[in-house]
């Protein structure tokens, strides 16, 4: 198995590019360390799905799937990288007489 998904100095160039300057050694080994870490979860997950995939497969009496469908690194992708937060549109939070936006909705 790889080492690195990304060699230290490639990620290092695209990060100097998206900051707009230099960073440091650290931030890259995090970066490096975080994407890898991000990068096998998600084929974890994968690997789950595909065995699943292949059970209902077999039941069937289909050929089991070998290789990994790019739909299918979508699907598991989506759970690592979802950045909306827990309230959706129109929530928010609770209110009571100690918060200054209670107290603004009173006059």
């Amino acid at each position: 198995m790889r080492e690195n998904a990304l060699t230290y100095k490639r990620l290092k160039r695209v990060l100097k590019d998206y900051v707009g300057g230099e960073v440091s050694s650290e931030s890259v080994e995090y970066i490096q360390e975080f994407i890898d870490n991000l990068l096998k979860s998600i084929c974890q997950e994968a690997i789950k799905e595909r065995d699943i995939e292949n059970k209902q497969r077999k039941d069937y009496y289909l050929r089991p799937l070998k290789r990994f469908d790019k739909s299918l690194f979508i699907n598991c992708s989506v759970k690592y990288l979802n950045t909306q937060s827990d309230l959706t549109i129109g929530e928010d939070g609770q209110h009571n007489s100690e918060t200054s936006l209670s107290k603004a909705n009173e006059r």
